[in-house]
């Protein structure tokens, strides 16, 4: 049995890579996950559902992101026997172990109660963190953020781009764009 803080559920879009190029689980693996898994879940709402009855929402002083508290409990934690029936299927053994590989043997994994973002970092907070540390995103500094331009259907460089003129009008309380990952971890560090 493992015992961790966090959990991933990998549902959305945010391309987030815990494991390296390998896509292996490692410890360093495991402990990128246990950093970062905080911030997924901020920035993912279709993770959350509604609040409890009774929950409890703690608000956090320096950028005013609220937090409730998750009850820990235990997980079967990669794929079941019959999924992978299904993916060799579809994909072919070859295809199905170098696609999801990663999540074998299935495992139960124990979480402790931890605190969890209530709603996505909003261009507010995240210009807060901003105004706190002089940060500059990888986005300023490396010459613009990704987009995808239609009909082109590529992503695409664009030095114009970044958090702060990210092509379209954004209000405070809308989610902020065009962060790396390591702008988010800055901003994980800058909370903790």
């Amino acid at each position: 049995m493992e015992y961790h803080s966090v959990v991933f559920i990998p549902v959305c879009p945010v391309g987030v890579d815990f494991f390296g190029e390998t896509g292996r689980r490692s410890a360093d693996g495991v402990d990128r996950m246990k950093r970062w898994i905080f911030l997924l879940f901020l920035l993912c709402p279709g993770l959350r559902g509604g609040l409890a009855a009774g929950a409890e929402i703690w608000r956090e002083p320096a950028s005013g992101l609220e937090f409730v508290a998750v009850a820990g409990g235990c997980f079967a934690m990669g794929q079941d026997q019959s999924e992978q029936e299904e993916l060799a299927l579809l994909l072919g053994a070859e295809g199905a172990e170098l696609a999801f590989g990663d999540e074998l043997p299935q495992h139960e994994v124990c979480l402790a109660e931890f605190n969890l973002g209530r709603f996505e970092i909003t261009v507010g907070a995240f210009a807060k963190f901003v105004a706190a540390t002089g940060y500059r995103t990888e986005a300023e500094e490396q010459g613009g953020c990704q987009e995808y331009p239609i009909p082109r259907y590529r992503w695409l460089a664009n030095p114009e781009r970044n958090w702060r003129a990210p092509g379209f009008a954004q209000k405070e309380n809308e989610p902020v764009v065009c962060v790396s990952w390591n702008d988010a971890r800055a901003f994980a560090d800058w909370l903790s």
